[in-house]
């Protein structure tokens, strides 16, 4: 999800094969393929920002979550 988002609109990357290719990934593991270093450094600047998003929403999640745990409903029907 997350290298999916990074990637959006970006036009960079390797030409192997036919295939334009901008990462490789393997378990947990991500490598970046970029033909300039300022290729680069856009795909880790977006992988920053859209860590940054997810992490807090992440946050927001949890918050939430033990916000309204415990919590039941009490309206009673007379």
């Amino acid at each position: 999800m997350v290298m999916r988002e990074t990637l959006v609109g970006f036009q960079g990357g390797l030409q192997i094969g036919g295939r334009i290719l901008t990462n490789l990934r393997y378990i947990d593991d991500i490598i970046l393929l970029a033909t300039s270093e300022a290729e680069l450094q856009e795909l880790v600047d977006r992988l920053d920002r859209v860590r940054v998003c997810v992490t807090f929403s992440l946050a927001v999640l949890v918050q939430y979550r033990r916000m309204t745990d415990g919590r039941t409903d009490k309206r009673t029907d007379t």
